[in-house]
């Protein structure tokens, strides 16, 4: 029996959570101000280690789901030995420490996440945040594209950066942004909306992960605020151009449906048929050869690895170091010459993040975030059962939606390219334990009322 004090000290506890899912979802929500300050790939290698060093000296902490990311970062510590065999090690080393802590950073937020969110509300509460503050980079992305506005930002935080990292073609990208940009697709130059992110590639990211969320709420609640903010996200996914993003939500949407309908074989045959459609169109390039060789022909008039040719030297460079050292891999992404690319060197072991966690940590890396990606699928199963009820069952559609759609984005995209979608994807994959959680709590307890109410009939 609950006591007056034991229920002060539950609503207590649950005040105290419902403010750090507010203060880890106003990190999100603030992307702009962090944006034009010039902060916003920095912001959580700066403030999530102290929130986590707080909670673990007063106990908060409960490893459970991160162990093996956290084993992740040791095999990353391991695999860095390689680094000092380079001809110049201090060249990859800043470059080493900033995806080092980047990695860190998300570890500690999805371990935040999955100790601190525990009700539903918390969590609905969340995903909001993060809904809302992709949605604002698709609208400020989207209204550029329709305006033509490609004026480039210098920001802020630049001119306090030291001269020797100015000059670094991987610090220039990220001071140095704008909202659309203009490139060259099938021949013809385009205008695409980049919004908050750094390419068009990674806000086709950011969208894929967060449509689903989007959904969940349009279908749920105030629907004349989601459905407009669902609308405008998925034109400006389609303006980003992204194959690799539609296909990979085309994806996480005939997975999601496969997986809500898995007793019908019909569904599954259709889901099937659906995603190897995809597979194909993405794969063949649009079908033919010709579109190949328009692609060369935009390479060499842009001069940077933005295409399909592009990617697939870098591909055939990085398999073929990887084979040199398989187990653990290389440390870090390694440049290579190439003379088809004459703005600045191509990074082995980029555009792929399956690929590039084997470049870098061999197939000891590769493996245990596999692995963990497939605790995490699991996971997110178990909220489609028939025994939760109707708002898990959404919420877990929406969440296998998201996940499914991402873990396909991933083979051609590199999501540390961006680390605000770096972090988006570790928050939303901590989404999915939470909720399994939470839906237990919730179906538990809806058992024991149905239970007592029977009795007492």
């Amino acid at each position: 029996m609950n006591t007056p004090s034991h229920c002060f000290i539950q609503t207590g506890e649950a005040v105290l959570e419902r403010k750090f899912v507010i203060r880890i979802g106003l990190l999100f929500l603030l992307h702009p101000v962090f944006w034009i300050l010039g902060l916003d790939q920095f912001i959580w290698l700066a403030i999530l280690p102290l929130v986590y060093l707080h909670d673990l000296l007063h106990g908060k902490i409960n490893a459970g789901w991160s162990r093996l990311p956290w084993f992740f970062l040791i095999v990353m510590l391991i695999s860095s030995i390689a680094i000092a065999l380079e001809p110049e090690p201090y060249f990859y080393l800043p470059l080493f420490a900033y995806k080092f802590l980047s990695t860190l950073s998300a570890v500690i937020l999805f371990t935040l996440i999955t100790t601190r969110v525990r009700s539903f509300e918390d969590i609905e509460l969340l995903a909001m945040f993060l809904a809302i503050g992709v949605s604002i980079s698709a609208v400020l992305g989207l209204t550029a594209r329709l305006i033509g506005f490609d004026k480039q930002f210098t920001l802020l935080s630049y001119y306090i950066l030291p001269g020797s990292l100015k000059s670094r073609g991987f610090f220039l990208d990220i001071f140095n942004r704008s909202l659309a940009g203009r490139t060259i697709i099938w021949g013809t130059e385009i205008l695409r909306p980049f919004g908050l992110f750094k390419y068009a590639n990674t806000l086709a990211g950011a969208l894929v992960l967060t449509i689903p969320i989007q959904a969940y709420f349009a279908t749920r609640k105030k629907r004349l605020f989601w459905v407009p903010i669902l609308l405008i996200s998925l034109l400006t996914l389609v303006l980003t151009t992204s194959r690799g993003g539609i296909c990979a939500f085309c994806c996480g949407l005939l997975a999601a449906i496969c997986i809500q309908f898995r007793r019908s074989p019909i569904a599954w045959i259709a889901g099937l048929i659906g995603i190897g459609v995809v597979a194909l169109v993405f794969l063949g390039g649009f079908g033919t050869r010709d579109t190949i060789s328009v692609f060369s022909r935009g390479l060499d008039q842009v001069g940077q690895v933005r295409t399909t040719v592009g990617r697939e030297k870098i591909y055939d460079v990085s398999i073929a170091q990887i084979k040199e050292r398989p187990l653990l891999g290389w440390g870090t992404n390694r440049k290579f010459p190439h003379q088809r690319f004459r703005v600045r060197y191509p990074y082995a072991g980029t555009h792929s993040n399956y690929l590039s966690l084997m470049y870098k940590q061999g197939l000891v890396g590769l493996g245990l975030m596999l692995f963990f990606w497939g605790k995490l699928f699991v996971s997110g199963l178990r909220l489609s059962t028939p025994l939760v009820d109707r708002g898990c069952r959404i919420m877990g559609f929406a969440l296998i939606f998201s996940l499914v759609g991402n873990l396909a984005h991933m083979a051609i995209l590199d999501t540390m390219d961006d680390n605000y979608l770096f972090s988006l994807s570790w928050a939303v994959w901590a989404l999915i334990p939470c909720a399994q959680n939470a839906c237990r709590s919730r179906t538990y307890s809806g058992s024991a009322k149905s239970a007592i109410k029977s009795i007492n009939q």
